[in-house]
């Protein structure tokens, strides 16, 4: 019997302190909790877990394809707070986020890297339920695990390393919007937003109803099915995922394009909740759907007509709308032109990393 498992008879996982374990337990751990076929499988000529580095055989990648690679980071007290957010959500938001720059590519996942780090007074019951939480993600978007690392941090910190496929030259870019396009977004952006506001400021007496804006916070979907649709129209000219906010977001596709964003208060997705919940705290749902961020759904632009033949097959086949929200015109920024026709510059509006 090793350490862990007698901490575990005799104190309870409750009690045991990440300074209690071993490294190597540690990674002995997520061997037990991962399935085998998410870890071994034909195309790993070395595994993780087994030397210092994985291989990969070419064929995961597959002929005819690209390989795709993205990364990103969550940092308590920065993306997160323990208080508002389980060990468990944290693993399925940590996969979520990578997995939604993909969808954005119109990629395929293929593994992952996992870069954690760890206070050594971390509970090891708090570990087992983010492996667990990181574990069913990739189980459901089928993402194998080809190594990672530890590392003792103060801060808990977890930096996901992700690896997709994408058939050559198919993948979706930023760039290529043109004069007149739809402005299209799935979803409901801005639900995201009200959920954190839920939880960070620790409101009591949610409604029922209003646990899904929760949800949408906590336990994000990319929507890597629509993603493959769109790819494979061959008719989206400029496409990004929902991170930082709609008008952030649409910001930066104005810029690298090089054209104007208009989009109308009046077209923004949202539902009766939304509306009631923003209506409550005497804020506009409209500004607060192009404020908010985390909300991981698809932002793109098409011409018209290809807006309503993709919207039709992925809303048959996946069940996620889509909404045409604006156009592109001549012009820099993004301009958001409420119902009186009053007409506000949104550009910088959105979350920013480095903004005091």
């Amino acid at each position: 019997m090793n350490n862990i498992d007698k901490y575990l008879k005799h104190l309870g996982k409750s009690r045991v302190k990440l300074s209690d374990a071993s490294e190597d337990e540690i990674l002995k751990l997520v061997q037990k909790i991962f399935p085998e076929n998410l870890i071994k499988t034909e195309n790993l000529t070395v595994p993780a877990f087994v030397d210092d580095a994985c291989v990969i055989d070419p064929r995961l990648i597959g002929d005819g394809n690209e390989l795709v690679v993205t990364s990103d980071v969550l940092v308590e007290g920065a993306d997160f707070l323990f208080e508002w957010m389980s060990s468990y959500d944290l693993g399925i938001k940590s996969l979520a986020v990578n997995l939604s720059d993909l969808a954005a590519m119109g990629a395929e996942p293929i593994g992952m890297i996992a870069v954690v780090g760890l206070n050594p007074d971390y509970p090891l019951s708090e570990l087992e339920s983010f492996i667990q939480g990181l574990c069913e993600q990739a189980i459901k978007y089928k993402v194998l695990l080809l190594g990672g690392d530890l590392s003792a941090s103060e801060k808990f910190f977890v930096n996901i390393t992700l690896l997709g496929r994408v058939p050559k030259g198919k993948a979706l870019r930023r760039d290529n919007a043109q004069e007149d396009d739809v402005i299209a977004v799935t979803g409901y952006p801005g639900e995201a937003r009200a959920g954190f506001e839920i939880v960070s400021k620790n409101v009591h007496n949610v409604r029922k109803e209003e646990r899904i804006l929760i949800s949408r916070f906590l336990r994000p979907e990319p929507r890597l099915d629509v993603g493959y649709i769109l790819r494979d129209s061959g008719a989206i000219r400029g496409c990004i995922d929902l991170s930082d906010g709609l008008a952030r977001d649409l910001s930066r596709l104005a810029k690298i394009n090089g054209l104007k964003a208009q989009i109308y208060a009046e077209l923004l997705p949202a539902s009766q909740i939304l509306k009631s919940f923003w209506t409550q705290r005497s804020q506009n749902y409209a500004e607060m759907i192009c404020k908010g961020g985390e909300d991981f759904e698809l932002l793109y632009s098409t011409a018209g007509i290809d807006f309503i033949n993709t919207k039709r097959i992925f809303e048959s086949s996946t069940g996620v709308t889509a909404t045409s929200i604006g156009e592109w015109r001549e012009g820099e920024g993004v301009i958001l032109i409420m119902p009186d026709a009053t007409e506000i510059d949104i550009s910088n509006w959105g979350f920013d990393h480095f903004a005091k």
